[in-house]
């Protein structure tokens, strides 16, 4: 493995060598900033850098990934930083020994293989989370920006209290935010491939550093603006060691002994994992060799990253997007680009440090606020809410709530939200909801032709998705499998969006992968993650799927009525001998009509019905046709014969089969009790009948007939050839009678 290493890397030393070149340009001013923001030293975040590059590219799972100090690290470091001063001095190496921790607790999840369980958390959850992050971040650097100080004691007093702080700002470094923001929001507008290939970053850097020199914050000085006195300085510039040596700082673990300590690592934890998983997933998209990543070999890398870089006074490290995108997008071509980009940072803190203290505050600052505002972009709430006004209420509860209480309290608040809209959603009893919820069903059925149907019932949720994910690796690679939704009661948007990522790596392998089954289940949205569930509608607002405006169109077109509503009243199709052991739950979609001309009235509708009970239940969605005769009929069923029928019947002694009529005994199954009256039934014309056309399950209970021809929903097509089909049986069998 080590040769193949060497070898692939020697061939594309070049590209990777350039790609991280340009990643450390962008690196150095971000990881300054993001330690900054966080309430750590500037140098916190170069040794995360420049560990995230040199020792995780060794460790890591990924491919084209850049490691280093995320955005996601400032608001849990914030909060670290406030809960663990204690008074002595001592408050960010207290920090740094929970980052120890942290990374030891995120190797171990690698070690034990669970990173897969990252998709525990609901996407809606994460989201929200995500751009509270972005706000936070966004109202913190407005502060750095506009070089204005907040009393307030959480972000949503800051928000309130912004506005009357703009009095107060200093216009030098607004200025020169403004500046930068510009740069960063119309640098993908310019045509020009020269400004395009040098990122953003780099063009905010020159900008900057370009008005330092204009405002001449190197000494202290006092400025004149629209008749107010403002101070301009150093202060107002980065300020970093000469010697990258005297940024070393040694962890404490002497508070490991307090609730907050602890409640600070479950923090770094938490939003390290998610952090890092999402960032290596995103990226894994982007790689033009379409290769996969090792979640679990990953969490070890970044997790021992982590405890070297916190060992020297470091922030965590774990995969960052921006980064990483620029690496993409400059040509990178293995994992080699990572380590290259944190030898370069590691060149500039060596031999350039006075070209970093120039770097004003206000550029770092705006750059963050930029980030930010990706984070909690109004594209962002639009999407969410496209989503269904489900997965939007989840959306902006937990953004609420984390912005309000925190990131733990917003991402269990989130949760809680998911399963109460689920629990109304359901309307089951709790007994019935924890049951749906903890114990899934997921059954593989082989079917020939190299098709495996996966048939899902009950509740598909966040909850418990690793069953589902552990069903689906299991799969046989390169057929056709069928995900069939159909039998749920409900499914999430994160095992939508699961279950359509994994389809779409299955089609990459070489397979096949199709999901049915959902159009049968309502939802408030169009999107195709929002969520789906099985609910009564109420009739004064019925709002119809496109298969139900199909069924209602033939309804139309025959002058008939029709009802998309749940009807539980099944006492008519429980008369018939195939639903004496196969309990009908409803119907719906029922389609009521009349062939005036043999007095007959019928009825099509859609049924849901049982077979088998417990963890053997089977859910069926069937269309029939049932006829209700004004004449007596022999009982009897009539279905397709297939091989496995015959040896059973033969044993059985039940197929009535006719003499001279090879092709109709042959062809169908005929059963039933009175075997001479049903004999006198079958003339040769109603014989020459079935010999002709489809073949249809046809059963009598006396009165009625019952009609259908797949254990499926039927298509718009076949409901008219179904209903043709009848009229013509009708026709047939009354013109026998009448003869009689």
């Amino acid at each position: 493995m080590l040769d193949l290493f060497r070898k692939e890397t020697l061939k594309h030393w070049n590209h990777d060598l350039l790609a991280g070149f340009s990643v450390s340009l962008v690196a150095l001013p971000l990881a300054l900033g993001i330690a900054l923001a966080s309430g750590a030293p500037a140098f916190a975040g170069i040794f995360s850098a420049i560990v995230g590059g040199i020792f995780c590219t060794f460790l890591t799972g990924t491919h084209l990934v850049i490691k280093g100090p995320g955005a996601g690290l400032i608001v849990i470091t914030l909060s670290a930083v406030e809960s663990l001063n204690f008074g002595d001095g001592k408050t960010f190496q207290y920090v740094l020994a929970a980052f120890i921790i942290s990374g030891l607790i995120l190797a171990l999840f690698g070690f034990l293989k669970l990173g897969k369980y990252s998709h525990v958390f609901p996407s809606t959850v994460i989201q929200g989370l995500l751009a509270a992050i972005g706000v936070i971040i966004m109202i913190k650097q407005l502060h750095v920006s506009l070089d204005v100080t907040s009393e307030a004691s959480n972000t949503l007093d800051a928000i309130i209290e912004l506005p009357s702080l703009l009095k107060h700002l200093n216009p030098f470094t607004t200025f020169i935010a403004l500046v930068s923001l510009l740069i960063l929001i119309f640098h993908h507008k310019f045509k020009s491939k020269l400004i395009h290939h040098i990122p953003s970053v780099i063009w905010v850097v020159l900008a900057s550093v370009t008005l330092v020199f204009v405002f001449d914050f190197f000494s202290y000085n006092t400025i004149t603006a629209f008749g107010t006195t403002y101070e301009t300085g150093p202060h107002l510039l980065i300020q970093v060691p000469e010697n990258i040596m005297k940024g070393v700082m040694m962890p404490d673990f002497s508070k490991m002994n307090t609730f907050i300590f602890w409640n600070a690592v479950l923090n770094i934890t938490i939003i390290s994992t998610i952090e890092n998983i999402l960032s290596a997933s995103a990226i894994e998209k982007m790689d033009p060799e379409r290769r996969k990543t090792n979640f679990n070999r990953d969490l070890i890398g970044v997790g021992f990253a982590s405890v070297i870089s916190a060992g020297i006074g470091g922030l965590p490290t774990y995969s960052v997007i921006s980064r990483s995108s620029v690496n993409v997008n400059h040509g990178a071509k293995t994992k080699m680009s990572n380590l290259y980009h944190g030898i370069f940072v590691l060149m500039y803190v060596t031999f350039l440090p006075g070209l970093i203290q120039k770097l004003p505050l206000a550029a770092l600052a705006a750059i963050l606020v930029y980030t930010g505002y990706k984070l909690a972009s109004p594209k962002l709430f639009t999407e969410m809410s496209r989503m269904g006004w489900e997965q939007f209420v989840v959306f902006l509860g937990t953004l609420l709530f984390t912005l309000w209480l925190g990131l733990l309290y917003g991402i269990m608040s989130g949760m809680i939200i998911i399963l109460i809209i689920h629990y109304f959603k359901l309307g089951l009893g709790f007994s019935a909801f924890y049951k749906y919820v903890f114990n899934p069903f997921v059954k593989v059925v082989d079917e020939e032709n190299r098709k495996v149907v996966l048939k899902i019932k009950g509740v598909a949720n966040f909850l418990n998705i690793m069953y589902l994910r552990k069903v689906l690796h299991r799969l046989p690679s390169r057929k056709l499998i069928i995900a069939d939704f159909a039998h749920v009661r409900l499914v999430d948007n994160t095992t939508l969006e699961y279950i359509h990522q994994y389809a779409d790596d299955y089609s990459i392998r070489g397979g096949k992968f199709e999901i049915v089954g959902l159009g049968v289940l309502k939802t408030s949205s169009y999107h195709p993650y929002s969520l789906h569930f099985h609910e009564r509608p109420r009739k004064d607002m019925i709002r119809l799927t496109k298969r139900q405006s199909e069924i209602k169109q033939i309804a139309g077109e025959y002058n008939l009525t029709f009802s998309p509503e749940l009807n539980f009243d099944t006492s008519d199709l429980r008369e018939f001998l195939f639903f004496r052991t196969r309990p009908v739950e409803y119907k719906k979609n029922i389609i009521k009509g009349r062939y005036e001309n043999f007095d007959v009235d019928w009825e099509f509708c859609d049924i849901t019905f049982d077979e088998g009970a417990l963890i053997a239940r089977e859910v069926y969605h069937t269309s029939v046709e049932i006829l209700k005769l004004p004449i007596d009929l022999p009982v009897f069923s009539l279905e397709k014969e297939v091989l496995l029928d015959k040896v059973i019947q033969l044993a059985a002694n039940e197929d009535i089969d006719f003499k001279g009529q090879t092709k109709f005994s042959k062809r169908y199954l005929l059963k039933g009790p009175r075997k001479n009256e049903i004999r006198e039934f079958f003339t040769q014309e109603l014989i020459d009948f079935f010999n002709k056309g489809d073949v249809y399950h046809l059963e009598s209970n006396g009165q009625s007939l019952l009609v259908f021809r797949h254990m499926r929903l039927a298509t718009p097509n076949e409901i008219r050839k179904m209903i043709r089909f009848s009229g013509y049986l009708l026709e047939r069998l009354l013109a026998n009678l009448k003869q009689d």
